[in-house]
């Protein structure tokens, strides 16, 4: 209770502000909104209020509507989170079904999805920034991605659930891609009540016919960590920057994330990710294109003993044919070299007389063919099958993934998908080379069936999907007598169901719901479950819910309100309850001069208590997180 003073004198004073700001230049506002009504924000909100037909190229490397690839994915476009009051990536993922936010007591973040999670690989699903990924998962790191300012992103597409037919190793329990904004200019500071900033720049040119671009996207965070746990001082500083050259088929895109987590009582970490991604298309013939590019990634990372240092380089070719009657046919190659130069598992807190094993300069090599068939059987019907090959030679294993689907429009408006998808995730560097080096060891593998229902229509779209996931060979980890071992046993299951509805109520009144279900039975040892014995991750929740409400009063004035539901999880020596949280946000576009934006908002509005559990080897850790936030926002389209 001692927080709530501050609380709302603060949100008092920054909503008290507004109204004052606009009742002393009302009349020159008004002038200025009545010059700008054919601005670029007026079209924009106009769009806002539709449902719009979003489209992706995620699910099938070919440019569909998000209804008609198979599988489920999910599009959320950058702005519409900004008015939502989302701060960061990870923050905006929690409005997709069945993705449950969780974060450790060191800050990491990471995902569950569909009832499965796990505590490194950002929860075991694949991130990839503007296409490319910027974490190794052999690392079994996060991903600094998932820490970026919603100002930097255009949209995030997700895949919910496995496509290692696209995407190799680590497309497990999801895909998640997030492309920055590269079209306009814009600058943007951001501050909270605990006085964390942030600051953002986005530069966007091109020539006169269009086919030379460049653009530039960086942001700052500075001060006390939002995400930092009930007593808990932290010091975030983070710099992330995205420059990308095109010129007609080239393209040449240079990404970094410097983070330096200072934590007070506890183990800092320090970690930097930089790519070097260069892409060229080139059109064969008038049904022929090939893709090609060359990426590098490198990673640094360092959290008190532990440390990760390496490289990788990754070649990949796609060829697009059209060639036959109503069929797209999609062949891709890629090789990856993968070299670690440094590595040193610690524990926290160590031991005084520990002393960390430290493994130098490891190389693996690994590569993958796949191939894909979109087939359109009649103008209603289009089946998708595909076949992926790797081989990693770190294992001497090779990896078959199949894929198949079908999409079929049964009347206009009502869509059935139909989809069997797979995926596998090799060992992690610490599983396969800690305590030495296990040849033993075979991946983990998963099998996901979908069948979905979707109804739409002008201004509604409704989802209905039921999903059944099956893993097999689970790395587990065996407590025997020193050296512990890793393992592949046990299987884990989930069967579930998931409710979208997107309505238009009328053109200043839309509303988003979505509502998911997931049943799910883990064959992981219990020691690697926190030591509970409950067949269930102790971290994740069955019932997972969303509510976002956008409202527009007036011409450049937009109210947004947003919902999300946690039940209760699993963990049976920790008592949790279900957790509503209630966030607020005022926009204001246009203020006195075109592409001038104000906003303020309120997270957690009810001052509900929030917990994140994670499940760690022989242990569950609970952390408490402050209970609200507010916060205001100015930001520049030039």
């Amino acid at each position: 209770m001692g927080n709530q003073p501050k609380f709302w004198l603060t949100s008092a004073g920054m909503f008290l502000l507004v109204v004052c700001t606009f009742a002393l230049r009302a009349e020159e506002a008004l002038v200025n909104l009545a010059a700008n009504s054919d601005s670029q924000d007026e079209a924009w909100l106009g769009e806002l209020m539709q449902v719009l037909d979003e489209s992706t190229e995620i699910a099938t490397k070919s440019r569909l509507n998000v209804d008609y690839v198979p599988g489920m994915v999910t599009v959320l476009q950058g702005r519409e989170l900004e008015t939502l009051g989302m701060r960061t990536v990870w923050d905006a993922l929690a409005l997709i079904p069945g993705v449950m936010l969780l974060q450790g007591r060191s800050g990491e973040l990471f995902v569950g999805v569909r009832g499965f999670t796990s505590p490194f690989n950002s929860g075991n699903i694949k991130v990839l920034l503007n296409s490319s990924p910027m974490s190794r998962e052999s690392s079994g790191l996060t991903s600094q991605a998932l820490s970026l300012p919603i100002e930097q992103v255009d949209r995030i597409e997700f895949i919910r659930g496995p496509n290692a037919l696209l995407y190799g190793d680590f497309a497990y329990y999801g895909v998640l891609n997030i492309l920055t904004r590269q079209q306009t200019s814009q600058v943007t500071t951001r501050v909270d009540e605990h006085g964390t900033m942030t600051v953002s720049g986005l530069y966007a040119d091109q020539s006169e016919d269009g086919v030379t671009r460049l653009s530039l996207n960086i942001a700052g965070v500075a001060g006390h960590s939002v995400e930092a746990p009930v007593g808990v001082n932290v010091k975030n500083d983070q710099q992330s920057a995205i420059l990308k050259f095109a010129h007609r088929g080239f393209e040449l895109t240079a990404q970094g994330i410097n983070e330096d987590y200072a934590i007070d009582q506890g183990v800092s970490r320090d970690q930097h990710t930089e790519t070097l991604i260069a892409r060229q298309s080139l059109d064969l013939a008038h049904d022929a294109q090939l893709r090609f590019s060359l990426g590098y990634l490198n990673n640094d990372f360092e959290e008190g003993l532990e440390h990760f240092l390496g490289h990788a380089w990754e070649g990949r070719m796609e060829l697009t044919w059209q060639g036959m009657e109503r069929h797209q046919w999609l062949l891709q190659l890629s090789y990856t070299d993968d070299r670690t130069e440094q590595a040193r598992r610690g524990l926290v807190p160590a031991p005084p007389d520990f002393r960390p094993r430290i493994i130098y300069d490891v190389n693996r090599r690994y590569y993958g063919i796949s191939l894909q068939d979109q087939y359109e059987a009649s103008d209603r019907l289009t089946l998708t099958a595909g076949l992926r090959f790797d081989h990693r030679d770190d294992l001497d294993q090779d990896f078959w993934s199949p894929r198949l689907a079908a999409v079929w429009q049964a009347a206009e408006g009502h869509i059935w998908k139909a989809q069997y998808a797979s995926g596998y995730r090799a060992p992690t560097f610490w599983e396969l080379f800690i305590p030495d080096f296990n040849s033993n060891l075979d991946t983990e593998k998963i099998g996901t069936s979908e069948l979905s229902y979707i109804y739409h229509r002008a201004n509604r779209t409704v989802r209905l999907t039921w999903f059944h996931s099956k893993i097999d060979d689970h790395i587990n980890f065996i407590k025997l007598p020193p050296p512990h071992t890793f393992v592949n046993t046990g299987a884990s299951e989930v069967t579930g169901m998931e409710f979208e509805w997107e309505q238009q109520w009328s053109p200043r009144f839309k509303s988003w719901f979505n509502l998911s279900y997931a049943d799910s039975q883990s064959g992981l040892h219990p020691y690697l479950l926190g030591g509970e014995a409950i067949g269930e991750n102790p971290s994740t929740a069955d019932w997972l819910g969303n509510l976002a409400l956008f409202y527009r009063p007036a011409e450049h004035v937009l109210l947004a309100a947003y919902w999300n539901y946690v039940g209760a999880r699993h963990a049976e020596s920790i008592d949790t309850d279900p957790e509503h949280r209630v966030a607020l946000t005022l926009s204001l576009f246009d203020v006195w001069t075109q592409g001038l934006t104000l906003r303020f908002g309120v997270r957690n509005l009810l001052q509900v208590d929030q917990q994140f559990l994670v499940s760690e080897p022989g242990r569950v850790t609970s952390s408490d997180f402050p209970n609200s936030l507010v916060w205001g926002q100015i930001s520049y389209d030039f």
